[in-house]
């Protein structure tokens, strides 16, 4: 019988990946995705792939307000108590 081990260990950063879709779940191409850490102003942008699909570097653990915008479409922004990613 195998056990696995766990350590306890201390997370600072997060992997953020998502998928950028329109109103008709088309996905969106070339999409700018920005993540802007709260408190530090930190600000980390990536783009969408021939799927619509994203993935971020390592993120420090924290608040984000995130934007995306993409050629014919309007700016998307998540900001305010209800708009901000916590990890």
């Amino acid at each position: 019988m195998l056990w696995p081990r766990t350590f306890g260990q201390e997370v600072d950063a997060a992997i953020v990946a998502g998928t950028v879709f329109d109103a008709s779940h088309a996905a969106v191409v070339d999409a700018k995705v920005t993540f802007i850490h709260v408190a530090t102003n930190a600000a980390t942008e990536v783009r969408t792939n021939e799927h619509g699909e994203y993935r971020t570097p390592p993120l420090q653990i924290g608040e984000y307000e995130v934007g995306v915008e993409a050629s014919g479409f309007k700016r998307f922004d998540q900001r305010g108590r209800y708009g901000t990613l916590s990890f």
